[in-house]
């Protein structure tokens, strides 16, 4: 017989491979200047709790005395990378038959 468990599931990256879903601590946005000097939001990076690395990105810009410097800081180290989706043919795995 199915028992039902109404304990929380624990907040883990093991848990995401199970279909469970971890909600996001808060979001780093991105964006670019729009041509009428607007901003316009280009994405957003979820971070989650159970991202040792997220978890201290997130607790360094929770800190409202510190945050300008933080963000200055993560700015100043970003590294941009742009990888096109490529599809077709050369894509498919070559399993030789």
């Amino acid at each position: 017989m199915f028992k039902q468990d109404n304990a929380a599931p624990a907040t883990t990256a093991a848990n995401n491979t199970r279909g469970n879903f971890e909600p996001a601590i808060g979001f780093v946005n991105l964006y670019l200047p729009s041509r009428d000097g607007r901003r316009v939001k280009l994405g957003a990076v979820p971070l989650k709790a159970s991202n040792e690395r997220e978890k201290a990105l997130f607790d360094a810009l929770s800190n409202k005395e510190n945050s300008e410097a933080v963000i200055a800081a993560v700015l100043s180290k970003l590294v941009m990378d742009f990888q096109p989706v490529t599809t077709g043919e050369g894509n498919l795995f070559d399993l030789g038959v």
